[in-house]
């Protein structure tokens, strides 16, 4: 069995440094549920699965950023400024003994990304838009990404839905991405899957995610 997922959500908009708040929560985990004050926001988490450790976030975004920019020294320098407005919240990964039916494991990861200056940032469908032209033009190639995006609201936060698919030795890896607007950030969930019912497993997780609204 080999774990394997792909990262490629390190940057999905650029060209301006806006940082964080000074009360900018990236969460916790308790009694298996992810829960984070600044978004007002609680989501289960898939029983038994593995979080990455803060370190380990790092260490997987740099491999984002080598399957986005390549050898291209302008992406770069774009990633490196953009990192400051991007947050990964938690990734979650499924464990080896449950992914017998697929030689890869399956990984939610959940980010957020501070769009306030963004003008055209409105909804998770506009920024699906600019995250596809990111993916389009990355080194990493995908065989298949949706042009269309889907309202995929969830407990009352409209999410947008968008899927991206790639042949990969010689099995199929699927991506299905989620983005809403909150609080002046794009709040993204990535699925990464490779069977049915790794899919499922993590779509029941994304349908208790709720978030307790307040003013921006």
């Amino acid at each position: 069995m080999k774990y394997l997922f792909v990262l490629l959500l390190g940057l999905m908009i650029t060209g301006c440094n806006m940082g964080m708040p000074e009360d900018f929560d990236y969460g916790h985990v308790s009694n298996g549920r992810y829960v984070n004050k600044y978004f007002g926001l609680t989501m289960k988490l898939p029983e038994g699965w593995t979080m990455k450790s803060r370190a380990g976030l790092d260490s997987l975004d740099e491999i984002g950023n080598k399957l986005i920019a390549g050898n291209d020294m302008k992406k770069k320098a774009m990633l490196k400024v953009s990192a400051i407005s991007n947050a990964d919240l938690f990734m979650a990964s499924e464990p080896m003994a449950d992914s017998l039916s697929s030689p890869y494991t399956a990984s939610m990861i959940l980010q957020a990304e501070n769009v306030k200056r963004f003008g055209t940032i409105k909804s998770g469908e506009d920024y699906l838009r600019e995250c596809r032209k990111t993916i389009m033009n990355s080194t990493f190639k995908y065989d298949k990404v949706d042009e269309e995006f889907t309202a995929a609201p969830i407990n009352g936060t409209e999410f947008y839905s968008m899927g991206a698919k790639k042949a990969f030795n010689g099995v199929e890896l699927q991506q299905k991405y989620f983005s809403a607007i909150v609080k002046g950030f794009s709040l993204n969930i990535i699925l990464t899957y490779y069977t049915q019912e790794q899919l499922d497993e993590m779509m029941k997780s994304v349908g208790t995610l709720r978030i307790k609204r307040r003013k921006d």
